[in-house]
């Protein structure tokens, strides 16, 4: 997906395939403000060997990053990588990709069944600040 199209697309592609799918929230400041808080525009999607998170409001800000999939429930540090989905935050639709930052997640699971994922993030982008939020996200029952 990610060679077929560009990252703002692919991001806005897996929001719309998974509206109502999820629930949960998703809450992200710069600098200590926050400047998006999701709870209805999120994805915990499966996608090969990573699951992709992203979070996203309704005034065009969201986050989104990826993990691997091996990774066992947690609490794990994930540092930044290039993996199937671009690192990113999109602010006052201005996107920007993360080059350097921490995604701590703990997976939601039943058995080996993971329903959902909850943490923080811990990202720096230049120009822009310090990036920070929690989420938790899990299917509908």
């Amino acid at each position: 997906m990610k060679d077929s199209i560009n990252s703002e697309e692919q991001i806005v592609g897996l929001i719309n395939e998974s509206r109502e799918k999820y629930e949960g929230t998703f809450k992200a400041s710069v600098d200590d403000v926050e400047f998006m808080f999701a709870d209805t525009k999120l994805v915990f999607y499966r996608a090969g060997d990573e699951y992709f998170i992203i979070g996203a409001d309704d005034k065009r800000n969201s986050v989104a990053f990826c993990v691997p999939r091996a990774i066992k429930e947690g609490p794990h540090e994930v540092k930044w990588y290039k993996g199937g989905l671009v690192w990113s935050v999109s602010k006052d639709g201005d996107f920007h990709e993360i080059q350097q930052g921490v995604a701590t997640v703990t997976f939601l699971q039943s058995g080996e069944y993971k329903y959902g994922v909850k943490g923080k993030i811990d990202f720096s982008l230049p120009r822009v600040g310090k990036i920070t939020g929690k989420f938790e996200i899990k299917l509908r029952e």
